[in-house]
């Protein structure tokens, strides 16, 4: 159980003493900090206000911008298809092509360039997009 990721595990069978005592343990974690800001290289994305900074200027992203935004910075460099990105941030039941995608990622290109800041979302092309800070 908790090589498959659970945070405990109680094998059977247990006592009903021991249960409470885990449930309570649980409970008392702080379940609730999430990180407000995240970073790559010059560029980063307060999560709260949706707003994504350079070094001197701010620009707020639209709900689909900021969910490829946030998506990419939370795995810079891990290299996502465009299926993927319409799926998660169009969701399953959606009938959008691609062209969507392409455009969303068009538009977040374009605020990044305009905050001069040393990150790209790079295309590896029949593969996807990714995000990493330029080396220039």
């Amino acid at each position: 159980g908790l090589e498959a990721g659970a945070d405990d595990y109680l094998p059977r069978p247990f006592s009903k003493r021991e249960f409470l005592a885990r449930v309570k343990a649980l409970a008392r974690r702080n379940t609730t900090y999430a990180a407000t800001t995240l970073a790559l290289g010059n560029l980063s994305l307060d999560c709260n206000s949706h707003e994504i900074s350079g070094d001197s200027e701010s620009i707020r992203l639209s709900s689909k911008e900021y969910q490829l935004a946030e998506l990419f910075l939370q795995h810079p460099h891990f290299i996502f298809s465009t299926e993927h990105l319409l799926q998660k941030i169009w969701g399953q039941e959606t009938v959008r092509s691609v062209d969507v995608v392409w455009t969303h990622i068009g538009f977040l290109r374009k605020k990044l360039k305009k905050l001069q800041v040393n990150v790209e979302i790079r295309t590896v092309r029949g593969v996807g997009y990714y995000m990493e800070e330029d080396c220039v």
